[in-house]
């Protein structure tokens, strides 16, 4: 199954040319080495998780990673990279942290010239 991601649905809000061929012709799109941005990204969210030192990695391909995070949640713990599907959408989040109250804040992670983080409480 072909799920629509965060990032495809951020590209349809700025281009809807840009997101059919994302989810239709994914080849047909030029490659650009984001090699650096990724390994970049990378580290952010490695320093974001040092904010959280009990927290836990859903480290699994997709569909695995959906039924870890299920079984993960139980633990009542910060997850990094929870996995989540609503029929056709995926989305993994860079931080769920459970609050004291019984709701938890998802936290998404960027990388930029300033400390940010936004923090949704569901």
């Amino acid at each position: 199954m072909n799920y629509i991601s965060k990032s495809n649905f951020k590209d349809g809000l700025a281009c809807k040319k840009l997101f059919w061929y994302e989810i239709n012709e994914p080849e047909s799109i030029p490659n650009t080495d984001f090699s650096t941005i990724a390994a970049q990204g990378t580290q952010v969210g490695e320093l974001a998780r040092t904010l959280y030192p009990e927290g836990l990695l859903v480290n699994s391909p997709k569909e695995e990673a959906l039924l870890h995070t299920q079984q993960m949640l139980l633990n009542k713990k910060p997850l990094f990279e929870a996995a989540f599907a609503f029929e056709d959408l995926f989305c993994k989040v860079d931080i769920l942290n459970p609050l004291d109250d019984g709701t938890w804040e998802l936290i998404e992670v960027k990388m930029g010239t300033s400390m940010r983080m936004t923090i949704l409480t569901i």
